[in-house]
């Protein structure tokens, strides 16, 4: 998808500039940010859309690893990437993904925490499978069979770190700070739903999700320039 390709390429783009540039002269440092946490999702747009009543539970379980460039002038490029999956019981299935690229900006709250809000963009893809009753003959007898329906959203995010700096040791494998992270992101636009059947249908004329909000918690490694100042 475009949205995943632009993600990605900020990626690629922020990690090419960190190993380009000797550690102790480049003024910016990468760090690698693994978490766990839930996310909650709105499907209360998703279900009118498709006039269905779901049964999938809107908070969800999941992880996922942030990217983060940070500056001397306590400026920070955050690049998230979350996976969630989410089964019910009800002949319901949903997997999606969340992609996030944000601008923060660091402050310092005494020698070992940190707070950085932050403000970007999000898009929120993946896919929605619904059990229906199939007939074959003779018979007729029913049989197992999935909808799929494929769904892309863009919308914007803001994000608030608390990170605590852990004491400095001679181990170098063990990580630099923990945090916890809350993010809220609201849709600009509608979204894209495309049924994967032979006749593809496309929903796009309102966003397919309301709001979504994420919890998590996680640590920080540093990659590149971690001599530098923080």
């Amino acid at each position: 998808m475009k949205k995943i390709f632009y993600t990605l390429s900020f990626l690629l783009l922020f990690s090419t500039l960190n190993f380009a540039q000797d550690d102790s002269s480049f003024p910016l440092k990468l760090q690698i940010d693994p978490s766990v946490g839930m996310l909650f999702l709105s499907n209360s747009v998703l279900e009118e859309t498709l006039g269905i009543q779901s049964q999938l539970p809107q908070w969800s379980a999941g992880g996922g690893v942030r990217l983060r460039l940070i500056s001397e002038e306590r400026l920070e490029s955050i690049i998230s990437f979350q996976r969630i999956t989410r089964i019910s019981g009800e002949g319901e299935y949903m997997y999606l993904g969340s992609y996030a690229a944000i601008l923060g900006w660091r402050f310092n709250l005494g020698e070992t925490w940190t707070f950085v809000p932050g403000l970007g963009f999000h898009a929120i893809s993946g896919l929605y499978e619904r059990e229906v009753a199939s007939y074959i003959t003779p018979g007729p007898l029913p049989i197992g069979n999935y909808s799929k329906w494929y769904f892309d959203q863009m919308g914007v995010m803001v994000s608030a770190d608390l990170a605590w700096k852990l004491p400095s040791g001679e181990m170098k494998l063990l990580p630099q700070s923990v945090f916890f992270n809350i993010q809220y992101g609201a849709p600009i636009g509608p979204g894209l739903l495309e049924y994967s059947g032979t006749n593809p249908i496309e929903e796009g004329r309102k966003p397919l999700f309301a709001y979504n909000l994420s919890l998590s918690f996680g640590v920080s490694y540093s990659l590149i320039g971690a001599s530098g100042k923080q």
